[in-house]
């Protein structure tokens, strides 16, 4: 557990303050307790809840890494003729 409380940690400080200050706020608002992020305050909350902050720090380092290629992208696409309706399923099927 002591390796999964120091990853986590390590990439907890590559956020700035004020997402590390969010994430915080919103995992005590989930847990309805005070979220330390410290070694000593992540072992307080068990495997189970330490796996719920483990993946909501890779959540955010990854939607911090992709978000801007998202808009970037729309930008480009704005002018492009793309589809307008989406389908699920088989090709044909329940066309006439």
């Amino acid at each position: 557990m002591s390796e999964k409380i120091d990853d986590i940690l390590s990439r907890f400080e590559s956020l700035t303050a004020k997402e590390q200050s969010e994430l915080a706020d919103a995992l005590s608002s989930h847990f309805g307790k005070e979220v330390r992020f410290s070694h000593a305050g992540l072992s307080e909350l068990g495997p189970e809840k330490l796996e719920i902050v483990n993946g909501t720090v890779g959540g955010m380092l990854l939607t911090k890494k992709h978000v801007p290629d998202m808009i970037e992208t729309h930008v480009k696409l704005a002018d492009a003729d793309l589809p307008k309706r989406i389908a699920f399923g088989r090709s044909g099927e329940g066309e006439s």
